[in-house]
């Protein structure tokens, strides 16, 4: 009795090939600005000589205590901004001094996108410091502003009070109806900052707080009034707009300069650089319809392993201080849906985008190398078999991405991705391109070809 391939008739035989897909076109490129939908913001300036200047500024709403009443006799004392920040980017002893102004002219609405290039000059009527919406600006240096949340997550808090006009301004903002009546009377503030080039802050909460007192007597028949003193809370939280505003002066000189790398990709966030990758896919057909002849093909895998070339390896230079570390998870997706994918807040599909964590390993002469793995066999399948689908070349784009997980009700080990987002933190990515001389880009085959009556 005939077991396995002998049982099968001549020409039955499932073909199983092997190829390396070496002609890739790699190259960096400058990403026009993408919808800003941050949940938490960078502020400050760094410079580098390597990737340039980086200046990030926040405009955001605050949000209402919606029906809420100040109590009768209530007077103002102050209101202070306070910002929240648990790391920061480059010197922390460096000097920082921090400005606010008063969103003075349009409204954020929260069901518009936003760039991260936004006009400030739609917003903000004059930015210069006697137009200050603080009492004073804030200098500080990262390090140094050291204060407790009183939880076991530790938080370095910036406060700053601002000037009376502008508390008297919120204080008197009653309309507590609605947040849409209350944003357009307190439209919000433009933080920035106007001095120090070394320190970007990573701040994750931003709230304005009013502190006012009033009076009552404790029983109707007292002469004497109590005074009690009682604060509220407007926190710029994810009822309302916040954008976070990134200025990247030398961006096209920077553009310029890394393109004549022939080795090295860079990727580099928030500057909005990525890299795109250019996959011949009508050759790929051609080769594959030659091996697998009449029969119907299917891809098993198609590997693509991005090698990062400036991961540091800490165990060997525990020293070690770069402008920025590559980004923790990439995204390769058709460029043909990059816009669309954020602006639609959309989640990752093999079909068009696939997401990869940064992974490290060791080879046989204990040297740690690191890289991203993508598996792209879903996306040429459909190369292969939908003919509306099928392009020359097709046009793939790596991007930085921080994503948002949700965690299953019956295993909190199981857990779905739920939010992608262009990462927002600091970033530097330098991989080898495809014309790198030591062993550059490919994407390694593996393929069948199956005869079409045996899977009808």
């Amino acid at each position: 009795m005939a077991t396995g391939s002998s049982a099968l008739l001549p020409g039955e035989e499932i073909t199983v090939c092997c190829d390396t897909l070496t002609n890739l076109v790699s190259h960096s490129f400058i990403a026009q600005p993408v919808f800003n939908t941050p949940d938490s913001f960078l502020l400050g300036e760094c410079n580098d000589t390597r990737y340039g200047t980086l200046k990030a500024e926040i405009l955001t709403q605050f949000a209402c205590p919606i029906n809420a009443v100040y109590p009768d006799s209530s007077e103002l004392d102050s209101v202070c901004l306070f910002m929240y920040y648990r790391a920061w980017h480059g010197d922390g002893q460096a000097p920082l001094r921090i400005n606010a102004y008063l969103m003075d002219k349009e409204a954020l609405y929260y069901d518009s996108l936003y760039y991260s290039d936004i006009d400030i000059n739609r917003y903000v009527s004059y930015v210069h410091p006697q137009n200050s919406a603080l009492m004073r600006p804030r200098i500080i240096s990262a390090q140094n502003v050291p204060d407790s949340t009183g939880t076991s997550d530790y938080y370095y808090i910036l406060s700053a009070r601002l000037k009376d006009e502008v508390a008297r301004k919120l204080f008197y903002t009653r309309d507590f109806s609605s947040q849409e009546a209350f944003t357009q009377a307190f439209k919000g503030l433009y933080i920035t900052t106007d001095y120090g080039s070394s320190t970007i802050l990573y701040v994750s909460d931003i709230s304005l707080a009013c502190y006012f007192h009033y009076t009552y007597k404790e029983r109707e028949t007292d002469t004497e009034y109590i005074s009690l003193p009682d604060t509220r809370i407007f926190p710029a939280n994810s009822e309302v707009r916040q954008i976070n505003r990134f200025e990247y002066p030398d961006a096209e000189q920077l553009r310029h300069n890394l393109c004549q790398v022939r080795d090295t990709n860079y990727i580099l966030s928030p500057a909005n650089i990525y890299t795109t990758i250019n996959i011949p896919t009508k050759a790929m057909r051609e080769c594959i319809g030659q091996n697998v002849g009449e029969k119907r093909p299917y891809i098993n895998l198609a590997s693509l392993m991005i090698d990062v070339l400036n991961y540091p390896n800490t165990e060997l230079d525990p020293h070690y201080d770069d402008w920025a570390h590559p980004a923790s998870t990439m995204m390769l997706i058709k460029q043909s849906e990059f816009n669309r994918f954020f602006a639609e807040n959309d989640l990752p599909d093999d079909s068009y985008a696939i997401c990869s964590s940064m992974t490290t390993a060791v080879d046989s002469n204990d040297v740690y190398w690191n890289y991203y793995h993508f598996d792209l066999s879903t996306i040429f399948s459909e190369q292969l078999r939908d003919s509306a689908s099928q392009t020359d070349t097709l046009q793939m784009i790596l991007v930085p991405v921080q994503l948002g997980y949700t965690t299953s009700s019956s295993s909190s080990s199981e857990q779905t991705i739920s939010s992608v987002r262009i990462e927002q933190a600091v970033t530097a990515t330098e991989i080898r391109s495809t014309l790198a001389t030591d062993l550059p880009m490919d994407i390694e085959l593996v393929y069948s070809g199956f005869d079409v009556n045996i899977i009808k």
